[in-house]
């Protein structure tokens, strides 16, 4: 008896909704782009799946290809699966205190490695669209690459010093 097989892309018989190539934010991830994600990402704990970035790494060609394809599948979609928002929850007892108290643990939840994947992918594109479109406020120095607490703390140094230079 044969089984059917399910389709990975939602849009297989039409044109892909979202995905038109237009813009960075609604592009399909190219097979490079996730090969480097992988490569290039720190080693986390994983969530319940137990899959990890090691594993993700040494992956047969054909389940790197099916993950790829739910990636785009995903985006195709519109939709972040479920799957890998699912999280094992793990309590870490803080440094110095008493076990027997609540209070005295971290609450941590530990995502899937997959998801963590195609979260930073979509970040890249965002900041790449973000930054090259002029979208940001020019004074937005938080969570921003090459600017930072220092550069904030710089510029109200000088605006300080140039509005007092111009009282006197």
């Amino acid at each position: 008896m044969a089984t059917a097989v399910q389709r990975t892309y939602p849009f297989d018989n039409d044109e892909p909704a979202h995905l038109t190539g237009t813009s960075p934010l609604d592009c399909v991830i190219s097979a490079q782009e996730l090969d480097a994600a992988v490569k290039g990402g720190r080693p986390t704990c994983p969530g319940g799946s137990k899959i990890n970035r090691t594993i993700l790494l040494y992956l047969p060609n054909s389940a790197f290809t099916r993950l790829w394809a739910i990636f785009n599948a995903a985006l195709s979609a519109g939709n972040f699966p479920n799957e890998f928002k699912q999280a094992e929850m793990r309590m870490i007892l803080k440094a110095g205190k008493v076990p027997t108290h609540l209070e005295n643990y971290c609450l941590i939840s530990l995502l899937e490695v997959p998801g963590k994947l195609l979260e930073r992918i979509i970040t890249s594109w965002l900041r790449i669209h973000l930054e090259t479109g002029n979208l940001l406020y020019p004074a937005q120095y938080g969570f921003r690459s090459g600017r930072g607490a220092v550069h904030a703390i710089a510029l109200a140094t000088e605006t300080m010093a140039l509005h007092q230079a111009n009282r006197s």
